[in-house]
């Protein structure tokens, strides 16, 4: 069946040298990845200005063709009507470039965060428009009614379960089992754990009388299991971390056990593992980093205008790496 992209796909081909200079070809969320034969023979300004094709650069061995979110429709044309052998879908950063500490965090989190930014907006989107709606000079929505209840549910549910969604991309931006992945987003935002502090007593606290205190309802081999106010739903950085410790437990897992038991062991031994480590370290550990971040928010506050601008300049990156809460009791305060 026809495409609205095999013209541009025939040009791509013939622009980068032809069918028999494509050694391979793959592609990540935004370009095509070429490996030539011979990329002289890429006429890499007529491909610039080829339509759909952003830019045009050379990366380790790879030609890579930026076409933004047309890349998927590109791709499959050019495997269909060129008769090239496509590799599939690749991760960003598989290239000969390499890269530094910061840029591979950068390229790490935004592999894990890009999927879901779509159903982010959207889920965004309702919410706002439903909130708008519900407000009592519009009066379109009637906030007992069972459409806002119905929308309201579609608008926070994806927030309040974001951890799990996350889980799944990072575990496949890491390699290992995706339902892993999710398995410990969902231990992460469990009912039973986020609603703790209604539950049971405060069994202590640490760090009592300064910033940092926190307080925990129970004890595992003698360690606090700390909970934080906002629990950990809607957050990024603790199920990413965890994730991160989940794969590499897996692949020892895999290397260390027997081929009849690692089927079932692997992810028992995983999940265990990397769930009570984000309750008992990692997320403490994030905890006490997100007060710091408000630490250094309050005294750039005490100066006067710097701080708005800075806040306000880097709103929308907080937002996306989830730590926007930190600011909740500050906003309040302020």
């Amino acid at each position: 069946m026809a495409s609205k992209y095999d013209n541009v796909a025939a040009r791509i081909t013939e622009l980068v040298g032809g069918k028999d200079n494509i050694v391979s070809l793959t592609h990540c969320v935004t370009r095509l990845r070429f490996v030539l034969k011979d990329t002289s023979k890429a006429d890499q300004k007529a491909l610039s200005e080829t339509e759909y094709v952003i830019k045009v650069q050379e990366v380790g061995n790879q030609l890579q063709v930026v076409v933004g979110n047309k890349v998927d429709g590109i791709y499959d044309a050019i495997v269909e009507t060129q008769g090239i052998s496509g590799g599939g879908e690749v991760d960003a950063n598989e290239s000969g470039e390499k890269k530094g500490v910061f840029n591979t965090l950068m390229d790490t989190i935004s592999g894990i965060l890009v999927p879901t930014l779509g159903v982010l907006t959207a889920a965004g989107i309702i919410k706002g428009v439903t909130s708008f709606l519900a407000l009592d000079n519009i009066g379109v929505l009637n906030p007992t009614g069972g459409l806002y209840m119905l929308l309201t549910a579609v608008g926070d549910g994806f927030f309040y379960f974001l951890p799990i969604m996350l889980g799944f991309t990072a575990a496949r931006k890491f390699k290992s089992s995706e339902f892993i992945g999710a398995a410990i987003g969902a231990a992460l935002v469990y009912p039973s754990m986020v609603n703790i502090a209604s539950t049971l007593p405060v069994a202590g606290t640490l760090f009592a009388g300064s910033k940092f205190a926190m307080a925990y309802y129970n004890k595992f081999l003698g360690i606090p299991i700390v909970m934080p106010g906002a629990g950990y739903t809607s957050s990024v950085f603790p199920v990413i971390v965890s994730v991160y410790l989940a794969s590499k437990l897996e692949k020892w897992c895999k290397n260390h056990i027997s081929d009849n038991l690692k089927g079932i062991l692997t992810p028992v031994i995983t999940l265990i593992v990397s769930v009570v480590a984000a309750y008992l370290v990692i997320g403490p550990v994030l905890n006490a980093v997100a007060v710091c971040i408000q630490i250094l928010i309050e005294a750039l506050f005490n100066i006067p205008v710097v701080g708005g601008l800075i806040i306000g300049g880097l709103q929308q990156v907080i937002v996306i790496f989830g730590v926007h809460h930190v600011f909740s009791a500050l906003e309040i305060y302020l």
